[in-house]
């Protein structure tokens, strides 16, 4: 394998609160504006990763009670790592998650308040699913999105160190817009 043939990847482990749904969304705008994916398919990604995030969160992160158990002064696991990985044709978003449980495509009433985050994913994404990695606890949900051809763009550079910049080195200079 070529260094072609290997994606560029980023990942975020997030903590078990909503609000790093929000941290997702930031991080992963970061990471596209790097990779130059483009506005269109980013959009796509961004509401793809807020409903797989948020279903994680909501859905497997640990219970309060859990939390409380936590010896004073020690940080928290985290709920659930985003993973990013920009292929040449496709863009590949997981989320791994600490849960067994596996996620359920609904069909809702139309007065249902829930249960339409993964027809949102189902209809933006080319393709969708679920893995149970062996021997490790939980698993991992993905959705794959299609790209233009995007070879001949550069990623953005670092200007310190003249290497491809890291998503979370836009973020500090505000380089990422808020979602």
């Amino acid at each position: 394998m070529t260094s072609a043939d290997r994606p560029l990847i980023s990942s975020l482990d997030l903590a078990p609160q909503l609000y790093s749904v929000r941290a997702a969304r930031r991080y992963a705008t970061a990471a596209f504006q790097s990779w130059h994916v483009p506005a269109g398919t980013v959009d796509n990604a961004i509401t793809i990763i807020s409903e797989l995030a948020a279903n994680a969160l909501r859905h497997a992160a640990p219970k309060p009670e859990a939390e409380a158990e936590q010896p004073a002064g020690r940080p928290v696991a985290s709920a659930c790592t985003l993973v990013l990985q920009l292929w040449p044709a496709y863009l590949l978003i997981l989320v791994c998650d600490g849960d067994r449980r596996l996620p359920v495509l609904r069909h809702p009433s139309r007065d249902a308040e829930s249960g339409r985050g993964l027809q949102l994913v189902d209809e933006l994404s080319e393709a969708w699913g679920y893995a149970l990695p062996e021997p490790a606890a939980g698993k991992v949900v993905w959705a794959q999105i299609m790209l233009p051809d995007l070879s001949e763009q550069e990623p953005e550079r670092n200007s310190a160190t003249g290497r491809p910049a890291l998503p979370w080195e836009l973020m500090r200079s505000g380089a990422a817009p808020e979602t």
